[in-house]
């Protein structure tokens, strides 16, 4: 893709669960393809991230 080109992008969305979905797309310069992409959507509440997070990440001050 170069700048100044019009990409056109075709979405697609499916829920995966309550929370989480999938959205897919695939881009197209000139009617040839130039991406696929996919992406994972999960709704986390906060406290749950940020709790999981410090189980990964322990904070500087321990």
């Amino acid at each position: 893709m170069l700048p100044g080109e019009v990409v056109e992008v075709d979405l697609h969305t499916r829920p995966m669960s309550e929370t989480a979905a999938v959205a897919s797309a695939q881009l197209t310069v000139g009617g040839a393809e130039a991406a696929q992409v996919e992406i994972l959507v999960i709704n986390t509440p906060r406290p749950s991230l940020e709790e999981g997070l410090a189980v990964v990440r322990p904070s500087a001050a321990a």
